[in-house]
């Protein structure tokens, strides 16, 4: 059903059917947990990554760092985080690359704004003045796993290193067991298993295209390409089971990161569609096979293993074509529809056991489906032995104790058969038995089909579409064109089969357009007014009809409906009635209704030729001399009359004559009147001359006002620095003036310790020299009483004191 990506379900319930079917937000089908489990890898959120990030970052010295608000655009927040660097960023570009490996934000979905100035990424640091310390905000959609995607993209490197090292070897057999342990040590194939895990575990569809275009822009889809040619150098048989395991997980890998439309542009680019196709060719899906991915390869029997492997690389390579066929590539579309292998192939899909057949069935519809696209490849699709293998899987999808299905399963298998049976049977002019059984299958459809149960379970699997013109294009089938009717005339079981196509395509758009996402997207690409012009083109009091007027109902109901243009109604009515959808979006109007005009000229023109020739055959059998002889007779007995008659034609024309005269004197005048309005018109011309040229004046004057804006910026910038700058110094300076104080603090408490010893040897110098005065007024007393005493003895007295 035009599916467009392989994640896996949300809750992976392989232990179920042994094998996960899935659809994410474009649509298709996959094989989930098909690769040996890796360790899980939950996506963290930016909280988690910084805290992460700034841990390993705790024993290296931070030298340059910025604050940073990071603004969401998807959902409104906004976080502060700070970008620390140990070392300094030269460019912009450089500063990217850190936010990138710091906040899981990838370079090319980053908007950095410095105040009012938005970043350029080929300019450097300097030329914005962006300093240490300073503030910036970055913009962006969603994060990415940065981590996971670029070691996929290191592992694809070292892989085709490796190969392209011991490709000579792979084509003996048997490999060497040296060579073998090499294979199992080298191919980690758990990393293709970590790269799906953390793709599925997004939290959301903008996630899962950051991650594949991160993945895209780091070359990792072309490393994926040279890779995979490599390996379709070495035989699918001779291919040890780990090489194996390698190619089914690269298809599983080229099949997600191809499954957006914002990627199509890299991968036209990039992929090999003619390497998918060998990887498609080259094994076989068997009949009745049992399709479940391969749990441990280590473990499970080597047969069975094999044979599990075989099957899911035709799965893989499936999904993956499916996608990229929905791009503008009729050439591939042909050569697939027309290659009787593919239809093999196919038909094995469509036959496989009942245990996974809603895997399979799906992944043949999505690719059957993208050809379909192209009307050219109709021929080949519409073979007997190819509708009879869709006819016989549709009956076998009611649920059974065999299968599994639930009944929302059974009626999606329903219905999406019923959009392929239909898209092929509307371009079809034949009736067959096949086509009689498909209007019975159709009509029982159609009968119990609900459009909400429906689009619950596509909600389940996660399908989004992208492409709606392939089947608003059956809804506005001409439905009375001439080829139809030349070749089944007024049979009423086609025209019933020819309504039924259109009803199954009206339903269609009740199923999609519930979802909001849907009903946005038909209206951004033009087509809402289509689907509102239904019921009034289709036939009235049909069933396709009624069923339009439930979904117009609908749509008026969920979003405020605008009445279609003129020119949309006009196109509508030429689409469903003679030219085809197709035509009439890409002619302009004007052109199909002269195309139509020039179709009922010609009409009329051969209508009044065979009138003439009726007539000129029916006179032939008359005698015409008799027939002369008998309108001369009746000229001239009534001459008279034809006389008068002639007189009253003749004053009638004078009549005539003298109002064709006053009618021109009235046009001389209107003449004088339209020469007065054109003067007048030349006047306003040169005044509005005028006026123009006194606005390109101020123009001028604004320009020259926005360059002097300019330049006061500029010095404003100047002046900013010059104040940073002085700011810097005045900073500097205070700093200095601290430290002279606190030394002069210092110097205060040391004289105070000085002053106190200064007086303390004062005090102790008081103290000696009193007692100095003591012992000379000692040696006083004692040499007054030497003098004495020698007195007495009349000796004589020394005076040495």
């Amino acid at each position: 059903m035009g599916n467009r990506e392989s994640p896996a379900r949300k809750n992976e319930q392989s232990e179920k059917n042994s094998a996960t079917a899935h659809s994410d937000d474009n649509g298709a089908i996959a094989v989930a947990a098909s690769l040996p489990k890796a360790v899980g890898l939950p996506s963290a959120d930016n909280d988690q990554v910084a805290s992460i990030k700034s841990k390993k970052m705790e024993g290296k010295k931070i030298i340059y760092s910025l604050n940073v608000t990071l603004s969401c655009t998807e959902d409104g927040s906004k976080r502060e985080r700070e970008l620390g660097l140990t070392w300094v960023p030269g460019t912009i570009a450089d500063l990217q690359d850190e936010v990138q490996d710091q906040f899981n934000i990838p370079v090319f979905d980053q908007k950095l704004t410095f105040g009012p100035t938005t970043l350029s990424s080929k300019e450097s640091i300097q030329s914005y003045s962006l300093r240490n310390g300073d503030s910036i905000m970055v913009e962006y959609t969603t994060e990415a796993n940065v981590a996971v995607m670029l070691e996929t993209v290191t592992f694809l490197q070292k892989t085709l290193t490796f190969l392209e090292s011991v490709e000579p070897q792979l084509h003996l057999f048997p490999i060497s067991p040296e060579l073998q342990a090499s294979l199992q040590t080298e191919i980690d194939v758990t990393q293709l298993d970590a790269f799906r895990h953390a793709y599925h575990s997004a939290k959301s569809p903008k996630r899962q295209i950051a991650d594949a275009l991160l993945c895209i822009k780091a070359g990792g889809l072309n490393l994926l390409q040279r890779l995979h040619s490599a390996i379709l150098r070495i035989p699918f048989k001779l291919m040890p089971l780990h090489v194996q395991l390698l190619e089914f997980g690269m298809c599983q890998m080229m099949w997600t990161l191809s499954a957006h439309t914002e990627t199509e542009a890299a991968v036209l680019k990039e992929l090999k569609l003619d390497n998918i196709v060998q990887s498609l060719f080259r094994v076989t899906l068997l009949p009745n096979a049992i399709i479940s991915p391969p749990r441990n390869p280590y473990t499970e029997p080597l047969g069975d293993i094999q044979l599990k492997v075989t099957n899911n690389l035709i799965i893989t390579s499936t999904g993956c074509l499916s996608c990229v066929l929905e791009y503008e590539s009729p050439n591939i579309q042909i050569d697939l529809a027309s290659n009787p292998k593919f239809l093999e192939q196919i038909e094995g899909a469509l036959q496989s056991l009942p245990a996974s057949f809603r895997l399979s069935y799906l992944l043949a519809m999505s690719l059957l489906t993208a050809l379909t696209y192209n009307l050219d490849t109709h021929r080949y699709l519409c073979k007997p032995h190819v509708i009879q293998s869709i006819i016989r899987t549709w009956k076998n999808a009611d649920p059974t104790p065999e299968n599994n299905a639930t009944r929302g399963e059974s009626i999606y298998l329903k219905y999406s058969a019923a959009l392929q049976i239909s898209m092929l049977c509307a371009s079809r002019n034949s009736l067959t038995a096949q086509y009689l059984q498909i209007n019975e299958l159709l009509e029982q459809f159609l009968c119990e089909a609900d459009a909400n149960e429906i689009h619950t379970y596509e909600v389940e699997l996660g399908f989004v579409l992208n492409k709606y013109i392939p089947y608003l294009r059956v809804a506005y089938m001409p439905y009375h064109a001439k080829k139809t009717v030349q070749a089944c005339g007024s049979d009423p079981r086609y025209r019933n089969l020819q309504m039924m196509c259109i009803e199954t395509h009206v339903l269609f758009f009740q199923v999609i357009l519930i979802g909001e996402r849907e009903r946005k997207r038909m209206v951004d690409q033009g087509l809402m007014d289509y689907v509102i012009c239904l019921p009034s083109v289709l036939p009235v009091g049909s069933r396709a009809q009624q069923r339009a007027k439930d979904l117009v109902t609908m749509l008026g109901k969920e979003m405020h409906l605008q009445p279609p243009s003129l020119n949309t109604m006009a196109r509508a009515r030429l689409a469903a009635t003679h030219f085809g959808l197709d035509r009439v979006l890409k002619a302009p109007v004007q052109e199909l209704l002269s195309h139509y005009g020039l179709v009922l000229h010609r009409l009329f023109h051969i209508a009044l030729f065979l009138l003439l020739q009726i007539l000129v055959l029916y006179l032939s059998h008359l005698v015409l001399f008799h027939l002369v002889l008998y309108l001369l007779v009746l000229v001239v007995c009534h001459l008279g009359l034809v006389l008068d008659v002639a007189k009253v034609v003749l004053d009638v024309a004078k009549v005539v004559l003298d109002l064709g005269k006053v009618v021109l004197d009235v046009a001389k005048v209107v003449l004088d009147v339209v020469k007065v309005v054109l003067d007048v018109a030349k006047v306003v011309l040169d005044v509005a001359k005028v006026v123009l040229d006194v606005v390109k004046v101020v123009l001028d004057v604004a320009k020259v006002v926005l360059d002097v804006g300019k330049v006061v910026l500029d010095v404003a910038k100047v002046v900013l620095d010059v104040a940073k700058l002085v700011l810097d110094v005045a900073k500097v300076v205070l700093d200095v003036a601290k430290v002279v104080l606190d030394v002069g603090k210092v110097v205060l408490d040391v004289g105070k310790v000085v002053l106190d010893v200064v007086k303390v040897v004062l005090d102790v110098a008081k103290v000696v020299l009193d007692m100095g005065k003591v012992v000379l007024d000692v040696g006083k007393v004692v040499l007054d009483g030497v003098q004495h005493c020698h007195h007495h003895r009349h000796l004589p007295v020394t005076t040495a004191f």
